[in-house]
C-alpha cells in the first residue's frame, strides 16, 4: 500500500477531530494559567481573590484570638492597632525619612553587591585556576552567618550610613557570586563549541552565548538578595543608628511596644514587595534574551 500525502481539504475535514497543539510558551504559562484570555484572566482573580480570603481570615483570627485573651496583647498585639499606628505613621508623615535613608542603605547595598557578584563570579567562572584558587575561601565565608559581622562593620566604620550599606553588600555578594558562578559553569559546553566555531569572539561569545545562559540563575539570586540586602542594612540600623527603620523597630522594643515592631515589620515587607515587583517588570524585559 502507497500512503498518499494528506492533502489541505483532508486537514479541513480533520480539524474538528485533531486541536493543534499548544505552543512551548502557551505549556509554560498553563502552569500558572489554565486557557487564553477571558478565562485566563478569570483564573487570576480567582487565584488573588483567595489569597484576599486567606489573609483576612488570619488577620480576623489574629484579632479575635488577642480580642478574646486567647493571645497576650502585650507579647502579640492586635491587626487593628498596628494599622492604626501605621496610619499614624503614613498621616503625620514621620515614616518617610525612615523609609527613605533604609531604601537608600538598602538599594547602595544591593547594587554594590550586585556588581561585585557578577564581575567577581563571572571571572573566576571563566577561569578556572583563579576559580579553584579562591571559591574555597568564598566557601567558606558563605558558609558563616555575614549579619555576626554588623558588630565589627559599625565598630570599622561607625554609625553612618557606610556601615549598613557595606553590610548590604557583604551579604548581597556572596548570593550573587554563587548564582553567576554556577550559571556560568553549567552553559551547554557544546553551545560555547559551537559558537567558537561560528567565529564567536569572547566579547560575542559573553554575550551572546554565557550571559543570556545564566540569566535565569542571575535574576533567582537578585530576588532573593534584595531582601537580604535589606536584611543586612535593618541589622546594622537596629544595632546602631538613630534613624531608619530598623531604628524604628529597635527603639519599639527597647520601650516593649510590641505593635512598634510589628508595624516596623509591615514597612520593611511593603519595601520588599516593591523592589521585588521592580525586579519582576525588569526580568520580563529581559526574558528574551534569555538562551532557548
Amino acid at each position: 500500500m502507497v500512503l498518499q500525502p494528506q492533502t489541505s481539504v483532508d486537514v479541513a475535514a480533520g480539524s474538528d477531530a485533531a486541536e493543534p497543539l499548544p505552543s512551548r510558551a502557551e505549556e509554560g504559562d498553563s502552569l500558572l494559567f489554565t486557557g487564553v484570555g477571558p478565562e485566563r484572566r478569570m483564573r487570576r482573580w480567582a487565584i488573588l481573590s483567595i489569597q484576599a480570603v486567606l489573609l483576612a481570615s488570619f488577620f480576623l483570627a489574629w484579632e479575635w484570638l488577642v480580642g478574646a485573651r486567647f493571645a497576650d496583647p502585650f507579647f502579640f498585639s492586635q491587626p487593628s492597632r498596628i494599622a492604626r499606628t501605621l496610619w499614624e505613621w503614613f498621616a503625620s508623615g514621620s515614616v518617610y525619612r525612615h523609609i527613605g535613608i533604609t531604601l537608600l542603605e538598602t538599594l547602595l547595598g544591593f547594587f554594590g553587591g550586585t556588581l561585585l557578584g557578577l564581575v567577581i563570579g563571572f571571572v573566576l567562572a571563566r577561569s578556572e585556576t583563579l576559580g579553584d584558587i579562591f571559591e574555597p575561601f568564598l566557601a567558606l565565608l558563605n558558609g558563616m552567618p555575614r549579619v555576626v559581622l554588623a558588630p565589627l562593620v559599625i565598630l570599622w566604620l561607625g554609625l553612618g550610613i557606610a556601615s549598613k550599606v557595606a553590610l548590604s553588600v557583604l551579604v548581597v555578594f556572596l548570593i550573587v557570586f554563587y548564582a553567576v558562578y554556577t550559571g556560568i559553569r553549567e552553559v551547554d559546553q557544546n553551545l560555547v563549541a559551537n559558537a567558537r566555531i561560528l567565529g564567536a569572539n569572547g566579547r560575542q561569545l559573553t554575550w551572546h552565548v554565557l550571559v543570556p545562559s545564566a540569566l535565569t540563575w542571575i535574576f533567582s539570586s537578585l530576588r532573593v538578595s534584595v531582601g537580604f540586602a535589606l536584611v543586612g542594612a535593618v541589622v546594622a540600623e537596629y544595632l546602631g543608628s538613630n534613624i531608619g527603620v530598623g531604628f524604628l523597630i529597635a527603639n519599639a522594643q527597647s520601650f516593649f511596644q510590641s505593635t512598634g515592631v510589628f508595624a516596623g515589620l509591615v514597612v520593611l515587607m511593603l519595601m520588599v514587595g516593591a523592589i521585588n515587583l521592580v525586579l519582576r517588570t525588569v526580568e520580563r524585559r529581559f526574558s528574551a534574551w534569555k538562551a532557548g
